[in-house]
């Protein structure tokens, strides 16, 4: 029979990991020691024009292939516009804060979705149903 850890024995775990919990500016060192602004993961919450550009070619793309025709008002955007290249304006960032909504996330997906999560021990860290998870 698998043992499953308390709730309590399931925060110590998270404790552990995370000892000053997920708003710790060590945790963005760690994360992007060169600087959040130079590290890829923040285009998680300030894409560039490109990417945008790039993401909404995927989306019509896909919704072409289902539909099984082109749609009428579909622009090509592989072929860059003069505008699609300057940069827009960005709201200033919050490195800690961006950081540990991403690990946040992050630990979600890891936990959720019928995922065994185990100790060195091979105790089960359950932290609930998917929905159960993002409340924990």
């Amino acid at each position: 029979m698998e043992r499953r850890l308390t709730e309590q024995a399931c925060w110590n775990v998270l404790m552990q990991l995370f000892p000053m919990g997920l708003h710790d500016p060590a945790l963005v060192q760690a994360l992007a020691p060169e600087g959040w602004e130079r590290s890829p993961l923040v285009r998680v919450y300030h894409p560039s024009s490109e990417q945008l550009a790039e993401e909404r070619k995927r989306l019509h793309d896909t919704l072409e292939r289902l539909q099984g025709a082109k749609i009428s008002s579909y622009e090509r955007l592989s072929e860059p516009h003069e505008e699609s290249c300057e940069e827009e304006p960005q709201e200033p960032s919050d490195p800690v804060e961006e950081c540990a909504d991403l690990l946040g996330r992050c630990l979600w997906d890891v936990f959720s979705n019928s995922h065994d999560v185990l100790t060195a021990e091979g105790a089960v860290v359950d932290l609930g149903t998917f929905r159960g998870s993002a409340a924990f």
